[in-house]
C-alpha cells in the first residue's frame, strides 16, 4: 500500500498521454524491477469486442497495443458548447471508474452531464475514497472538482450521499431519471455527446 500510494502521488499526463508521462514511466519501472517479461493486452472496442492484440516486452507491446488505441478511441473534442454530456460506459460500473467518463465534459464546456449506471454504486478505492490515503474534500478548493463548472450527474443507482463523497454540492446535482435530466438542460442549445468517454481519447 506505501508503494500504490507513493506511486499516486506523481501527477498523471492526462488522456492519452503516453510518452513523457512520468506516472507510466514508474509503473513500467516498478514492472522491470519485478521481473516481468511479457504482456498480453487487448484493445476493446465501444462493444467490448477485441479491436487489437498485443503481446511481447512489457513497454514495446503496450506502445503498439498504443497505436491501435489511438485509431479506435480517438476523438475530436469541440469547443464552445453550451452543454456536454458524457457517457462513462464501459466504465459506468461504480462512481469511482465512472469518473473518467468526465474528461471530455471538463475540456468543452462548464456545463457537463455524467451518464453512468453504477450498479455497484459509489465503490471502493482505497486511495481516494473518504478517509483513504488521498482523500480531498471535494468541498475544499483543493478539489480537483472545484470551479465555476456545473455537473449533472445522472443515475438511478446513486445516492446524494454518494454523489458528494467526490463531488461538491455547490454546482452538482443528481438526477434519477431522464426525463428529469431533459428538464434541467432545456436552456441549452449546443450540445456534444460522447457515448463511450471514458475510453475515448483526444485526438492530436
Amino acid at each position: 500500500m506505501r508503494s500504490i500510494e507513493e506511486h499516486h502521488r506523481i501527477p498523471g499526463g492526462g488522456a492519452g498521454v503516453v510518452e513523457g508521462n512520468v506516472f507510466r514511466r514508474d509503473i513500467e519501472e516498478a514492472a522491470r524491477l519485478l521481473g516481468f517479461d511479457a504482456v498480453v493486452n487487448v484493445v476493446l472496442n465501444s462493444r467490448r469486442q477485441i479491436a487489437g492484440l498485443v503481446v511481447g516486452d512489457l513497454v514495446a507491446a503496450h506502445r503498439a497495443g498504443v497505436k491501435i488505441a489511438e485509431r479506435v478511441y480517438a476523438t475530436g473534442v469541440p469547443t464552445g458548447m453550451d452543454i456536454v454530456i458524457t457517457n462513462a460506459y464501459p466504465l459506468d460500473t461504480e462512481l469511482f471508474q465512472a469518473v473518467k467518463g468526465l474528461w471530455p465534459g471538463y475540456r468543452a464546456s462548464r456545463l457537463a452531464v455524467l451518464l453512468a449506471s453504477c450498479r455497484e454504486g459509489l465503490g471502493f478505492h482505497a486511495i481516494y475514497q473518504k478517509r483513504g490515503f488521498h482523500w480531498r474534500d471535494p468541498n475544499s478548493p483543493e478539489s480537483p472538482w472545484s470551479g465555476e463548472r456545473r455537473l449533472i450527474v445522472f443515475s438511478p443507482n446513486l445516492s446524494s450521499k454518494e454523489v458528494y463523497q467526490l463531488f461538491p454540492r455547490d454546482g452538482t446535482t443528481l438526477l434519477k431519471t431522464w426525463r428529469e435530466v431533459e428538464d434541467a438542460l432545456k436552456e441549452g442549445r449546443r450540445a456534444a455527446v460522447f457515448p463511450c468517454a471514458s475510453i475515448q481519447v483526444p485526438a492530436a
